[in-house]
């Protein structure tokens, strides 16, 4: 469900963290990435980069995304955070 957006508007993107959720950022145009974190697999340990995530609609026609915090999920409206 990705969006297309002009050279202009992704250079004049910006980016700031979600208030609740650390390892993500919300841009000036409705898009949320994943920062590149360290995560544990087991006994295992893993590096997962950044990347632009793909929300879904709900219901209602709003955007909506599912995120994490400390291994739990929150779905929540895109235009909220």
């Amino acid at each position: 469900m990705s969006q297309i957006f002009s050279e202009e508007e992704l250079q004049n993107e910006e980016w700031r963290l979600v208030v609740s959720f650390p390892n993500y950022m919300i841009s000036s145009l409705g898009r949320v990435k994943s920062l590149e974190r360290t995560a544990k697999f087991g006994k295992s340990t893993r590096i997962i980069k950044e990347k632009i995530l793909d929300g879904r609609l709900d219901k209602d026609g709003y955007k909506i995304i599912t995120l994490h915090n400390n291994g739990k999920p929150k779905t929540v409206k895109i235009h909220r955070l």
